[in-house]
């Protein structure tokens, strides 16, 4: 893989993806679909629907760890500022 791209299924996401291919090939590009808590279906679907028209390479839906949001956000408020 030559490159990565968070692909969310919405236009910013998918230009970004469509440049990757045309620098790099399709086959080159692996997509990730960031599963938060705060999407709707429509939208991971979406991001399938793009990865799978354009070839890609890779997808893959990833569910972060929130634990490391939490302590992100408690060192965050804690650092001084």
């Amino acid at each position: 893989m030559q490159a990565v791209v968070l692909l969310s299924g919405g236009i910013d996401s998918t230009v970004c993806a469509v440049l990757a291919v045309k620098t790099f090939g399709a086959e080159q590009i692996a997509a990730l679909n960031v599963l938060y808590g705060q999407k709707h279906a429509n939208e991971s679907e979406a991001a399938r629907a793009v990865a799978e028209r354009l070839s890609l390479g890779a997808f893959e839906e990833v569910t972060p760890c929130p634990n490391l949001y939490s302590r992100a956000l408690a060192q965050a408020l804690l650092m001084p500022v």
